[in-house]
């Protein structure tokens, strides 16, 4: 029984956690990332645009595509510079 009970909290916690981007607005990278629950997160996106970033939240599966993305972007730079 306990290892079930374990086993709701992770997947609650899983669909909880949630990963706040600030992101430069003129180069569009992530600079900085905040992991909080998704009740908080509204509150961590407006503290990142107040001091001049864009925001988003986003799940850590798309953080993973985000960075992902951002990776390609810099090796073909790299290349064509």
């Amino acid at each position: 029984m306990k290892l079930r009970f374990l086993g709701m909290i992770g997947e609650f916690m899983e669909e909880n956690i949630v990963c706040v981007i600030a992101t430069d607005k003129n180069t569009g990278f992530i600079k900085t990332c905040t992991s909080c629950d998704r009740e908080n997160a509204n509150k961590y996106a407006k503290y990142y645009r107040s001091i001049g970033y864009n925001s988003r939240i986003v799940t850590y599966e798309d953080l993973e595509k985000i960075q992902e993305k951002e990776k390609q972007v810099v090796f073909e730079e790299r290349e064509d510079g």
